[in-house]
């Protein structure tokens, strides 16, 4: 059974915190944390990527799409 690589953005978020809690013991997806800034998801994730640049960042698409081709990820949240 394959599981799916989950990338959750920003992982501190309330929505980020309720994904979490809803899927953490599910047997299909692996959960990957990110954010822009230290915040709660760097506590709760497990898997966990600091430092992604800013939404309005001109680095921001190559950083997610490097994350993406590393990390093998199959979804975004």
């Amino acid at each position: 059974m394959k599981r799916y690589n989950v990338l959750v953005f920003p992982c501190g978020s309330e929505i980020a915190l309720d994904i979490y809690s809803s899927v953490k013991y599910s047997t299909y997806f692996n959960l990957i944390g990110a954010s822009s800034v230290d915040d709660h998801g760097k506590f709760v994730f497990e898997d966990y990527i600091s430092d992604i640049p800013f939404v309005t960042d001109e680095a921001f698409i190559p950083a997610l799409k490097k994350i993406v081709k590393e990390r093998n990820i199959d979804a975004i949240y």
